[in-house]
């Protein structure tokens, strides 16, 4: 496969343009050094279909992670914005095409401003006090990206990519409830319709115990804390909403936009990942070096067994592990990424490609120089 990578300044001029040329189910990495300094964003081109990310870095040691957005839009949902003494949202928009466009920043009162994207432009603000930014419009299609970071002592940094679509059930594959870590939930209702939302626990027994998270008005939005609402034996999470509208099948589903966010040793590891990004049959874990200590989750919801082949990938596109294995009915797993394919280790540059027969919902965590990164699985 050939393309290029096109770095440009926050102000969509062009920095440099390098030839990009991967081979056939082969992986590319481009390192910091070999990025320009004034580098705000870049776009890639190719003849073929490509799946990424990328990793950020700072000077305090915090870390994160997001997809690369394939998926642009005109109309972007913030299924949640952490703005408070603790805790402080970033938001990027990146407009990747050749014409300028106009931005509408919509605050959960209603009140807007505008501003103008130029082509290949890049914009970051971090949202003041006071202000709780709902969704954004834009002229054109953009792509957007959220940043939260703790404000604590030593606190980390999340991140991920907006713009995915709605979802009426959202899937939360995993709970944490090890001393010091915690699961949290943002979740944003998508329609003009007033409704309330529940959460649906499983646990490990079995049994499903249920849990009113709050009434959820139009385009509104709530918070909490699934590790505190649930014990310590529930595996994983559904969460879905109904509208207050009647029809003659029952009550509508409301369409939600959801965040979830992970937190290990209190708010020292941090990491973050759009709900609405996590379902697939045919998927990739993208980071699978055994170095930086990689750990997935798969959830299959559903009521039938997933049988699925994975299969690990170097960066010359050759096989170096493959396996299979059976993830029962409304259960999940996880453990470390190499035991997906056999408990080999996987060198630097490998992947993990996973393909299923039925819908599941997945990510990674990478644990590096203290912090952890959450990566959604990449299709």
């Amino acid at each position: 496969m050939a393309g290029t990578i096109n770095y440009y300044r926050a102000d969509g001029t062009l920095l440099e343009s390098d030839v990009l040329a991967i081979l056939g189910q082969g992986k590319a990495e481009i390192f910091s050094e070999n990025i320009p300094s004034e580098a705000a964003s870049a776009v890639v081109c190719a003849d073929g279909d490509l799946a990424g990310y990328a990793r950020f870095g700072n000077s305090q040691g915090q870390r994160y992670a997001i997809p690369g957005s394939i998926g642009l839009g005109t109309s972007i949902a913030i299924p949640w914005i952490a703005n408070n003494a603790n805790w402080r949202t970033g938001i990027g928009l990146h407009n990747p095409t050749g014409e300028e466009v106009t931005i509408t920043i919509i605050d959960d009162s209603g009140a807007a401003r505008e501003n103008i994207l130029g082509a290949k432009a890049q914009y970051f603000f971090w949202v003041e006090a006071g202000e709780n930014p709902n969704h954004i419009t834009a002229s054109g299609n953009i792509a957007a990206v959220e940043i939260f970071e703790s404000l604590a002592s030593g606190g980390d940094r999340a991140g991920i990519m907006l713009g995915n679509p709605r979802f009426t059930e959202l899937c939360v594959p995993i709970i944490s409830f090890a001393d010091g870590d915690w699961t949290g939930v943002g979740l944003r209702n998508g329609s003009s319709w007033d409704g309330t939302v529940t959460a649906f626990g499983h646990k490990s027994s079995g049994v499903v115990e249920e849990a009113f998270l709050g009434p959820l008005p139009a385009y509104s939005r709530l918070a909490e804390n699934l590790s505190g609402i649930f014990g310590t034996d529930t595996l994983w999470a559904k969460i879905g909403g109904v509208a207050e509208i009647e029809t003659p099948v029952g009550p509508l589903q409301l369409p939600l936009h959801g965040l979830g966010v992970y937190g290990e040793g209190g708010l020292n590891k941090l990491g973050a990942v759009s709900l609405n990004a996590l379902r697939f049959k045919d998927g990739i874990f993208g980071i699978a070096d055994s170095g930086v200590s990689p750990t997935f989750a798969l959830l299959n919801p559903g009521a039938v067994d997933a049988n699925i082949t994975a299969t690990a990938y170097d960066s010359d596109g050759m096989v170096v592990g493959s396996d299979t294995m059976t993830i029962g009915a409304g259960t999940t797993t996880g453990g470390s990424l190499d035991s997906l394919v056999g408990g080999i280790t996987l060198g630097f540059g490998t992947y993990i490609q996973i393909v299923s027969d039925v819908d599941l919902y997945g990510f990674e965590t990478i644990y590096a120089n203290g912090r952890m990164e959450i990566l959604p699985i990449l299709k």
